[in-house]
């Protein structure tokens, strides 16, 4: 029994050995080349050539001769290509934010301008994204550099004048002011106030914004809001708003004409009335044109 137990310890290394030299060596009949395990390791992740130039793997996957192709387990924004049994990177790219940007490449997300640079390790090379101008944006989705200004709605509120500004850590923030700089001067919040060749015009200060309250149009030292009409000696103007390319303009334009009899009174188009000596005169308008046809 004991000289028994004796012989298996002593045989079970040698059979195992044997088994795992046996496992360690085996042959490719295709390539006709030799494959070794490695016993330290257990495994061989490193690709392999075939005699026709293509590329093996430890998966037993083949990529043909010059096929560009990504690795298993590296980065998918990293290419490589088979030359001639050699695996070598083709082409370095940063993965960020799901999207590959070629190495040394410059590119812009939320007007935060990065760069995809290559890092060279000491066993191999390493992308990473730099980031090189931290922009802000406005409310209308354009970008401005540090120091610019430009409005900014936030918090249901939009502030006419905020400046764009990066803290201690690099983060940018929109610095936004509450009082008006308009023409020179300063006004503060919910202050109103008139600007200088603008008549008929009030605006308040509202978080930066000089907002119109009041509009109308100047007509003889006089003010007329939007839509009021105006008669000056039996002719009739109109006080109109219009948009220019987005901003608001207030103009007198002619609105119609009525004739004027010897007492002062407006007589409508067409209208008969007497006229100084004659007895029948009827009042005629062609657009501002004005006439009268008496009979004596």
């Amino acid at each position: 029994m004991y000289l028994l137990l004796l012989l298996t310890l002593t045989l079970f290394p040698l059979v195992m050995w044997c088994q795992r030299t046996v496992r360690a060596s085996w042959n490719l009949e295709g390539g006709r080349r030799s494959l070794k395990a490695d016993l330290k390791n257990g495994s061989n992740d490193f690709p392999r050539n075939l005699t026709d130039g293509s590329c093996l793997i430890s998966n037993m996957k083949v990529f043909k001769n010059n096929v560009v192709f990504t690795l298993p387990g590296l980065s998918r924004c990293t290419k490589h290509i088979c030359r001639n049994g050699k695996i070598e990177v083709y082409e370095h790219a940063c993965d960020f934010e799901g999207q590959c940007y070629l190495a040394n490449s410059t590119f812009q997300l939320r007007c935060i301008v990065y760069k995809c640079m290559v890092q060279m390790m000491p066993l191999a090379r390493r992308t990473q994204v730099a980031l090189l101008e931290n922009n802000c944006i406005d409310m209308f989705g354009q970008c401005h550099k540090p120091g610019a200004r430009f409005p900014v709605h936030k918090d249901g509120i939009t502030y006419g004048s905020c400046t764009c500004k990066t803290d201690l850590t690099g983060n940018r923030i929109n610095v936004c002011k509450t009082i008006c700089e308009i023409d020179g001067k300063v006004y503060a919040e919910n202050q109103t106030f008139e600007r200088d060749g603008k008549p008929c015009m009030k605006y308040v200060c509202d978080h930066g914004t000089a907002r119109v309250i009041e509009a109308g149009c100047l007509f003889k030292n006089k003010c007329y809001p939007p839509g009021e009409v105006i008669n000056n000696q039996c002719k009739q103007f109109k006080c109109v708003q219009k948009d220019n390319s987005g901003y608001l303009t207030f103009e007198i334009e002619y609105f119609q004409a009525s004739c004027m009899d010897d007492k002062g009174v407006c007589r409508s188009p067409g209208e008969i009335f007497p006229y100084k000596q004659y007895k029948r005169c009827e009042c005629g308008v062609k657009g501002m044109v004005i006439s009268l046809s008496c009979l004596s």
